[in-house]
């Protein structure tokens, strides 16, 4: 495949096979005049290496219950159609023992899910100690943990403290927004016990340790509010990067519609954030980023089920968060010989069409092979199918990276916004140094 051309202010910016970016031409040049010239260029010595990320993933739901009811929740309130429950300490260490076990690529990265996970501080703190034990001789995995944020004490600061955590807080916005779409279960609003929350985790963490996530709605446009709006809030609370999704779910009261001059506005706050003194962005972004930067990449869209496991607190094994259906239940850590049972690998060759790029003609053919990524979850719980996403997604897409590459070249006109952004991708963790 060929270079991939696109208009930028002062002629024509290439994105090449082999992960260059760079702008040739004069504005008024044709898109055949700059490929011509693009074509007299010595080619890169870099090259896209396969080997994205290494190492497994997996994800403990510690808890199957929840002090909040939110209005957009996916998991049935927390215990994801299978029952409320706590994990007991004996699986979180059974868990860590398991994955710490296995042979192949090692165990990078254990995150504690829920449900609320701090309803249950007894399961993780055991995790922890067994994670310690197990990693006195080799290298100890990145560890976090993702909270609503309202019942953040000083004993699970410390433990964070001590462990390295990496802590993402739900928050919606403002108040307003934020009251109406995350209420306790008794019907208040948890906003201020999500800024208490938030206060204690920023007088005790490094910023570096801290992210945000958001889900964006119909009821944050009508409150007149953008995701720009949503992503300043939580930027002005000194939380460096995180996502602000927009809601995709199924009930029409909260679907919000998109528009390209609210992706380009958001898009462009995250890109000039990452210039700022004290750098924000999105992880989406972090994620091409990376991508551009390391020039490795996996055919894998989404690694479930093959590098990214979840298990719950009975101990079934599922993909991810958002697999958790009984056709996706891949086995039981209580299994010491799960990964070889024949239920593993038939669940594994079923997410294979939605999670191998390799497999599809479609994306064999897009310029954006290499930086792509995606969410086969979130493909399957709207349309069903076990199956790429669809083409208006990858327009989208595609539109954002070339975006990104269009800011990309601008910014390395200027020596000090880049050595500005070099720094601060080491600051947001991008960068190993």
């Amino acid at each position: 495949m060929g270079a991939h051309l696109f208009r930028t202010t002062d002629g024509w910016g290439a994105y090449t096979p082999t992960g260059d970016v760079v702008e040739v031409g004069q504005p008024n040049w044709s898109r055949e005049q700059a490929r011509e010239e693009l074509g007299r260029q010595p080619a890169g010595d870099l090259q896209w290496k396969k080997g994205g990320a290494s190492g497994l993933s997996v994800t403990m739901n510690v808890s199957h219950r929840c002090n909040l009811k939110c209005r957009y929740c996916y998991a049935d309130g927390g215990s994801y159609g299978t029952g409320e429950g706590l994990m007991s300490p004996e699986v979180a260490a059974l868990t860590v023992r398991r994955f710490m076990g296995l042979e192949g690529p090692p165990l990078r990265e254990v995150k504690f899910f829920g449900g609320e996970p701090l309803l249950n501080l007894q399961a993780i703190r055991t995790a922890l100690r067994e994670l310690e034990t197990l990693c006195r001789e080799r290298r100890r995995p990145k560890i976090g943990i993702v909270t609503n944020g309202t019942l953040v004490t000083d004993e699970f600061v410390e433990l964070c403290q001590e462990y390295g955590i990496v802590v993402t807080v739900s928050l919606d916005g403002e108040r307003t927004a934020h009251d109406q779409l995350r209420p306790f279960a008794d019907g208040r609003g948890s906003y201020g016990a999500v800024m208490r929350g938030i206060e204690k985790l920023c007088a005790g963490l490094p910023q570096a340790t801290l992210r945000y996530e958001s889900t964006f709605t119909a009821l944050h446009q009508r409150l007149g509010m953008s995701r720009v709006d949503v992503a300043r809030h939580a930027s002005a609370l000194g939380v460096p990067i995180g996502f602000a999704y927009c809601y995709m779910g199924t009930d029409p009261d909260l679907l919000c519609t998109k528009s390209v001059g609210e992706d380009e506005a958001f898009l462009s706050y995250v890109l000039d954030g990452v210039l700022r003194p004290e750098p924000f962005t999105d992880f989406d972004l972090v994620r091409l980023l990376g991508a551009l930067v390391s020039r490795r990449y996996s055919d894998d869209i989404c690694p479930v089920g093959s590098r990214v496991f979840l298990i719950t607190p009975q101990g079934d094994i599922y993909p991810c968060n958002l697999f958790v259906f009984p056709r996706f239940r891949m086995g039981s850590i209580l299994d010491p010989d799960w990964r070889s049972r024949p239920r593993f690998r038939e669940v594994q060759a079923a997410l294979r069409p939605a999670t191998d790029r390799s497999t599809s003609a479609r994306c064999g053919r897009c310029w954006a092979y290499h930086m792509c990524t995606g969410c086969p979850a979130s493909v399957f719980r709207e349309t069903g199918e076990l199956t790429m996403p669809p083409p208006s997604e990858c327009r989208s897409k595609r539109w954002s990276m070339e975006h990104t590459l269009r800011w990309l070249i601008a910014t390395a006109k200027d020596p000090l916004k880049w050595q500005r952004l070099e720094v601060n991708l080491r600051k947001i963790c991008l960068l190993e140094e």
